[in-house]
């Protein structure tokens, strides 16, 4: 294995380059025997795998992974870590999340060592996320109220902790704080999937609590400045917005959304 083979391998990694950080993984893996090695680069492999969506391919490395008797005890955790995130990956939050939940667990006083900390709190919001989507509010709400303190070198993943923290919050009926979390979303001016999903539930929220005003602003700004967005159904919209201006007496608004709605695709 050349010197510079896994600084080359880091750079990839780092720049996003999943297809480049799988092949070189694999032509790495080819030129060693040694076992921590392998697992280091297997784990990288599998990280891409599921970064390109390739769970196949990535359950094979996993395999692999799992024969190699590991001597280094960072391996070791990450290698326990690729695991529940192709659990989760594969829709098996139940087994992901309880596996998450299962190493914390196994190296608790580990996980205290200040250079695990990473690793720690990508357990957590990985958790976090899978129990906010199987519908466990209360569980994940603790999680992620932890989740959103820590320090993300990606705005985008930070956000996404704080609209499921926001979505947690209204499901336990906590309204007040959930707008905060969604109006902090908003605020990051991202423009994203993310942003659009906020916007929709706060309009949500306005419409249940008789503010129509507020949330004919959110949809009309969802359509404005998302119209080209499929994260979600202009119809849902255009008939939200149908029904909000015939709320606030502006039949010519209803009448015009309503024809919108019914011309909409789907």
């Amino acid at each position: 294995m050349q010197p510079n083979a896994l600084d080359r391998l880091a750079e990839l990694r780092a720049s996003g380059q999943h297809e480049e950080v799988l092949r070189e993984s694999q032509k790495l893996l080819a030129e060693t025997s040694d076992p921590d090695m392998q697992a280091s680069l297997l784990i990288d492999g599998i990280g891409a795998c599921l970064n390109l969506g390739k769970l196949n391919e990535a359950r094979r490395l996993l395999t692999q992974l799992q024969r190699l008797d590991v001597s280094d005890l960072e391996g070791r955790l990450n290698a326990a870590f690729c695991e529940p995130c192709l659990l989760v990956q594969e829709s098996r939050l139940e087994e992901g999340a309880a596996a998450f939940a299962a190493i914390l667990r196994k190296h608790r006083d580990t996980f205290a060592r200040p250079q695990f900390r990473y690793l720690y709190e990508d357990i957590q919001c990985r958790r976090g996320l899978a129990l906010a989507e199987l519908g466990r509010y209360t569980e994940a709400l603790q999680i992620l109220k932890e989740a959103v303190s820590f320090s993300f070198d990606d705005a985008v993943y930070e956000l996404e902790m704080h609209y499921w923290l926001g979505v947690c919050l209204e499901e336990i009926k906590a309204i007040d704080q959930a707008k905060e979390e969604f109006f902090r979303i908003i605020a990051a001016g991202l423009k994203n999937e993310i942003e659009a999903h906020a916007r929709y539930r706060l309009a949500v929220i306005y419409f249940t609590e008789g503010g129509f005003a507020q949330a004919r602003e959110q949809l009309e700004t969802l359509l404005q400045e998302f119209s080209t967005n499929d994260t979600f159904k202009h119809k849902d919209v255009y008939r939200g917005l149908s029904q909000i201006c015939e709320r606030l007496g502006d039949s010519a608004a209803a009448r015009h959304y309503a024809d919108l709605e019914k011309a909409a695709p789907h």
